[in-house]
């Protein structure tokens, strides 16, 4: 009797993790052609400012780049941004 209960919960929580990472599977491709275009225009200036030494320009498009992410619903995304956007004012 026992065993069927741990092969149930077992398999419920193997069918929970494959939804879960297919879900964030599926997150990571819902930006639109207007939306990965500045992400990409974002992440060509944090290149240019980080490359220039300016901190504050680099954070402030970091974290740009983290709420365009996050209002689109790519949140795995935007908290990498948000973290390098925190490591950098930390550092001024």
């Amino acid at each position: 009797m026992q065993n069927r209960y741990f092969l149930k919960y077992y398999l419920f929580n193997f069918i929970f993790i494959l939804v879960v990472s297919f879900n964030c599977y599926a997150q990571t491709e819902q930006l639109s052609a207007s939306a990965k275009n500045e992400l990409n225009q974002f992440d060509d200036l944090i290149k240019k400012y980080r490359i220039e030494g300016d901190k504050a320009k680099e954070a402030q498009f970091l974290n740009k780049a983290a709420f365009l992410l996050w209002h689109n619903q790519v949140n795995n995304e935007a908290i990498k941004y948000f973290k390098k956007a925190l490591e950098i004012s930390a550092q001024m």
